[in-house]
């Protein structure tokens, strides 16, 4: 016993050295050891942030004791650590192994999301007990990249001219000293398309198909900034949406926002792919997974980091691109994470096209069903037919039910030289 406590005091004066300079505890409770630590608990979900209170790469050490296992989003958490760490400086890390993070886990959250910026130089076990420490070894900070400047796109095929006009006067309003605007489709608007703020690229190619993810594409190879939101032709900004990301801070992956349907109703496009059987359906802004993925109406993303993972362009409108893009993205190790202070506005009426999941800090939420308990039935048939088969499924669907609407709507049809009766 006296053995096994020399051990853990030996080991406490190891991490010692890593705790030099200005460092921040991010613990539940603050270690009272750590007089150089000023201790900034927030609550832990996919809204945690240390921005505004903290500067990016601002600190010689982030350390945390006996908080990181206590709910499933250590992922969320190790990563948001170490942006406030600078190049040379540690995060710190101290658990237990338990059911939601345990050695294994935390290895390969390293290989994942960490390793590219960051490696190990120190860990050790002892029982259930795990100290483990992380050197930042490249700043994740990119040249020339700032908060105050955005390339907003649009995507559209030419029919939403007075929307998309709103969408313009909302950028405007914001007075974001650096940026521009990409309209890609088909737009003629004589009284704004020869304004020094708009790029418009036109693109007709499949419109049929609706190829939206060639146009979400291009937008991100022309874009002149590294920040980058793309939007399909029904949305506006917020007026504090600038001030908001501004709060929220320039260091990220993605991003999405909350959206404020015209009848003023607040919703998040956040889903949750699932497995087995479960549907497809929304998540709640504060929860995340790695089987989680924002909906394509908008995308917010680091040009450098969206140019590496870009959209699949063998896929269309309604064939889950955008499923396809966010679970390939999370898979390539980096984030989508919630700005709960930037919303965007959409000009139609949120359509409840799916079941909502709850919000659980520990596995995935309750489904709650606003359509009826019989979606309850026939969605899960159908979201388990999207995930074995894809693409294949989701084009012979929507033939199916092309096929179908033309025959309602023949047989509904006045016959030819009279009205039907």
């Amino acid at each position: 016993m006296q053995k096994d406590k020399r051990k853990r005091f030996n080991m406490n004066t190891e991490l010692q050295k890593y705790t030099k300079g200005k460092g921040i505890d991010t613990s539940i409770r603050k270690n009272s050891k750590l007089k150089n630590a000023k201790h900034i608990y927030k609550k832990y979900d996919n809204t945690y942030r240390l921005h505004p209170d903290v500067d990016f790469e601002s600190l010689d050490f982030v350390y945390n004791k006996d908080s990181v296992n206590t709910t499933k989003f250590s992922i969320i958490l190790l990563t948001e650590w170490i942006r406030y760490v600078k190049k040379g400086g540690y995060l710190i890390v101290e658990f237990e192994n338990n059911s939601l993070l345990n050695n294994t886990k935390i290895h390969k959250i390293y290989d994942k999301y960490l390793s590219r910026f960051s490696k190990i130089v120190f860990e050790e076990k002892h029982g259930k007990s795990i100290s483990i420490v992380f050197q930042k070894t490249k700043s994740q900070l990119v040249k020339g990249d700032s908060i105050d400047k955005w390339t907003f796109g649009i995507v559209t095929v030419g029919k939403r001219n007075e929307w998309v006009r709103q969408f313009i006067a909302s950028v405007r309003e914001q007075n974001i000293p650096n940026y521009e605007i990409i309209i890609v489709g088909t737009w003629n608007d004589p009284e704004l398309k020869d304004k020094h703020d708009i790029n418009y690229i036109h693109f007709t190619q499949k419109d049929d198909k609706g190829w939206i993810t060639k146009k979400k594409n291009i937008t991100f190879k022309k874009a002149k900034y590294n920040n980058v939101l793309v939007l399909h032709d029904r949305f506006f900004l917020d007026k504090e949406w600038y001030s908001g990301m501004k709060k929220y801070g320039n260091s990220w992956d993605a991003i999405f926002f909350p959206i404020i349907d015209k009848k003023g109703f607040e919703y998040v496009h956040w889903s949750i792919w699932g497995k087995g059987l479960m549907p497809i359906g929304y998540a709640d802004i504060k929860d995340w997974g790695e089987d989680y993925y924002a909906g394509g109406t908008f995308m917010a993303i680091k040009r450098d980091i969206f140019n590496k993972v870009p959209l699949d362009e063998n896929r269309f409108w309604a064939e889950q691109e955008d499923g396809e893009h966010g679970l390939r993205f999370t898979k390539n190790g980096y984030i989508m994470r919630a700005n709960p202070y930037s919303k965007l506005h959409t000009t139609v009426t949120y359509i409840y096209d799916a079941p909502v999941y709850k919000f659980n800090s520990q596995k995935y939420g309750e489904i709650v069903e606003h359509r009826g308990k019989k979606w309850l039935y026939i969605q899960p048939a159908v979201d388990v037919m999207t995930r074995l088969f894809g693409v294949s499924f989701l084009r012979t669907r929507r033939k199916v039910s092309i096929f179908l609407k033309k025959y309602i709507k023949s047989i509904n049809a006045p016959e030819s030289g009279g009205k039907r009766t």
